[in-house]
C-alpha cells in the first residue's frame, strides 16, 4: 500500500470525538524479526495495550468492550494480510469512527512498537517516518530524448519516456553556404526539445506533488537546459548529476538515486545542527537538553523537537495538563498527581500534536545531539 497525502491529510484534520480511536506501530523489519517473532511481539502488545486500558479505567465498560473488539480484529488482519517489502506497519483504527487507515512503510520505526488508545490520531510519528521518503522526479536526458522517473519509498516508477528526431549538427558539415543556417535550424530544435522537458516537467510536479527534482545528463546539456528552467522546477531542484546513461536500467538508477537521498537526509541534520549552534544561549530560539526542551514543548514554543533515536527515559506526566517531566511526581501548573511512566516518549508526542510541533529523530548526527543531552528544541519564540 502506497501511504497517500490524502490519508495523512486527513488524519491532521481529525476532529476530537468522544469515541477514542487505536493508534497502533509495529516494526517487523525481516532484517531483524523473523515473522514468528513479530507476531508474538504483536500478540504481547494486544495483551499488555487491553491491560493498560482496564487499570486506566478511563471509558465506560461498552466502550472498553468495543476497543478490545477492534483491537482483536486488527491482530486477525495483520496475521494475515501479507507484508512484503515493509519493515514498519503504521495503522489508525476505529468501527465507531469509521476510521480504518493502514500504512505499509518501508523503513523502520525510530522508537519502540506501541498500541495506544486515544482522542485524537498520534500521527506525529507517522508524519517524522514519512518526511524521510521524499517524493523525486528524475529528469534524464539527451539532446534528442528524455525519461521522466518518480522515486518514492525506495520504488521507482517510469512516468515518461520521450524521444525527438533531431539531425545532428555535424551531419551537415559540408553544405557549403546553407551550413550555418542548418546548424541554427538544428539548434534551434534542439531548444525547443529542452522547453518541451521543462513544459513536461511542471505538468508532472503539479500532477504528483514532488517534493525535489534531479538533473542528469552531460555537463553540457545540464547547462544548455538550465537556460529553459522554470521557477517550480528551479525552486525543487536539488541535484544534478552526470555519468548516469540515458539507456541506465532501473536497478542502476535506483542505487544513484537512494545514494542522493541518503546525501540529503545527512545535509538535512546538518541544516538543522546549525541552526541550533546558532541559536543557542541567552537570546537564541533554541535549547538543549531534556528538562528545557521539554518545558518549552508544553510552553508552546518548540518549533521542532530533536530527538536521539537512543531516547528511552522513565518520567512522569500530568493526566490532566500534559505536563511532561523526568522526575517531578506532582504538576507545577496544576497540582495533580503525575502518572510513573517506564518511557515518557508517548506523552511527548501528544504534548507535540497539541501544539503544532514537530518532532525529528537524529539519525546521522546521533553523537552531536548526545553531547547536547539527547534532547534539543528550535523555538518559534524565546
Amino acid at each position: 500500500m502506497i501511504v497517500l497525502n490524502e490519508e495523512i491529510r486527513r488524519l491532521r484534520q481529525f476532529v476530537r470525538s468522544e469515541h477514542p480511536l487505536i493508534n497502533f506501530y509495529l516494526s517487523i523489519n525481516p532484517i531483524r524479526f523473523k515473522e514468528k517473532e513479530w507476531k508474538i511481539k504483536l500478540k504481547d502488545l494486544v495483551k499488555e495495550a487491553k491491560e493498560n486500558l482496564r487499570l486506566e479505567a478511563k471509558y465506560p465498560r461498552a466502550e472498553i468492550k468495543r476497543i478490545y473488539s477492534d483491537m482483536d480484529y486488527m491482530e486477525r488482519e495483520i496475521n494475515s494480510i501479507d507484508f512484503s517489502g515493509a519493515k514498519s506497519i503504521v495503522w489508525f483504527y476505529s468501527s465507531s469512527l469509521a476510521l480504518d487507515v493502514l500504512f505499509k512503510i518501508p523503513e523502520e520505526l525510530p522508537r519502540n512498537d506501541f498500541i495506544t488508545v486515544s482522542e485524537l490520531p498520534n500521527y506525529l510519528l507517522l508524519d517524522e517516518v514519512m518526511s524521510n521518503f521524499k517524493r523525486y522526479l528524475l529528469i534524464l536526458f539527451d539532446k534528442e530524448r528524455v525519461r521522466f522517473l518518480e522515486y518514492f519509498m525506495k520504488k521507482i516508477r517510469e512516468y515518461m519516456n520521450i524521444r525527438e528526431r533531431i539531425h545532428r549538427v555535424e551531419d551537415f558539415n559540408d553544405y557549403g553556404a546553407v551550413e550555418n543556417r542548418i546548424k541554427r535550424h538544428v539548434m534551434y530544435h534542439t531548444y525547443r526539445h529542452f522547453k518541451n522537458i521543462m513544459l513536461l516537467a511542471k505538468q508532472i510536479i503539479e500532477e504528483e506533488e514532488i517534493d525535489g527534482v534531479i538533473l542528469a545528463s552531460s555537463a553540457n546539456y545540464l547547462s544548455m537546459l538550465n537556460e529553459n528552467l522554470d521557477y517550480e522546477i528551479k525552486n525543487r531542484l536539488v541535484r544534478e548529476i552526470t555519468g548516469l546513461d540515458i539507456n541506465a536500467g532501473r536497478e542502476e538508477i535506483l542505487k544513484k538515486i537512494e545514494s542522493i537521498e541518503k546525501d540529503l537526509k545527512r545535509e538535512e541534520e546538518e541544516e538543522l545542527f546549525r541552526k541550533l549552534e546558532e541559536n543557542l544561549g541567552t537570546d537564541g530560539k533554541a535549547t538543549a537538553g531534556i528538562s528545557d526542551s521539554l518545558n518549552a514543548l508544553y510552553e508552546g514554543k518548540v518549533e521542532t523537537l530533536l530527538i536521539s533515536p537512543s531516547f528511552n527515559e522513565e518520567g512522569y506526566a500530568c493526566p490532566s495538563c500534559y505536563y511532561v517531566s523526568l522526575n517531578m511526581e506532582k504538576c507545577p501548573y496544576c497540582g495533580n498527581e503525575m502518572e510513573k511512566l517506564n518511557n515518557v516518549l508517548n506523552k511527548i508526542y501528544d504534548l507535540a500534536i497539541l501544539n503544532s510541533s514537530r518532532v525529528k529523530h537524529i539519525n546521522f548526527l546521533t553523537e552531536k545531539l548526545e553531547e547536547r543531552g539527547e534532547v534539543a528544541a528550535l523555538l518559534r519564540f524565546r
